[in-house]
């Protein structure tokens, strides 16, 4: 039933539809996150909201990029020489998930060292 769906223009249109909903509230929450930076980072610079901030951001863009690289090799076969069915390795695709899932583990440890420097047990007592 989901591919007799795909071939209409109504599906297409509201998918279109809702793509640019989501660029343009994405666009205002960046804008309203800047503009809520700018009105109040005098007041909050002991807390240092501009490493807590590139902190927990360099996680998402690390992983997001990650996910797009293994995809890539994923689709050149980089992957083909590992597939072990006796080991239950099937696919390319199962590979660049643990590859994925391990490379995440690793990219933690650093995240906690950051996140230590950057959320220290001491904020409370400024706020």
């Amino acid at each position: 039933a989901g591919h007799v769906l795909q071939n209409r223009p109504i599906f297409h249109l509201t998918l279109k539809i809702g793509k640019y909903l989501f660029m343009g509230s994405s666009m205002l929450a960046i804008n309203s996150l800047f503009e809520l930076a700018h009105i109040f980072l005098p007041e909050l610079q002991d807390l240092s909201p501009i490493a807590k901030f590139v902190s927990v951001k360099a996680v998402v863009f690390f992983t997001f990029w990650q996910s797009v690289v293994l995809s890539m090799l994923v689709s050149f076969g980089a992957f083909e020489g590992f597939i072990d069915a006796e080991h239950h390795w099937t696919t390319q695709d199962q590979i660049s998930q643990a590859v994925q899932n391990g490379l995440i583990c690793l990219e933690m440890f650093g995240a906690s060292i950051a996140h230590h420097y950057a959320f220290p047990p001491d904020d409370w007592k400024i706020v």
